[in-house]
């Protein structure tokens, strides 16, 4: 099974935090998982330090 994430926060706290514990469980159960948020994103470079395929791609606004 393959599980498309999306976290369109630029910082780790909150929901992005969430994600990360999520994908985590997700990765010792065999599941992949791609996870797409904003270029530059802490939530980006800490599901890469667990082996967590990422994608950035711009998104609005934190007002958006």
């Amino acid at each position: 099974m393959r599980v498309l994430h999306v976290e369109a926060g630029k910082h780790l706290y909150g929901g992005a935090k969430q994600v990360l514990y999520l994908l985590s469980g997700l990765q010792q159960q065999g599941i992949d998982s791609l996870l797409v948020c904003p270029p530059g994103s802490a939530v980006a470079a800490a599901a890469r330090e667990i082996g967590v395929a990422v994608e950035e791609l711009s998104m609005g606004g934190d007002l958006d």
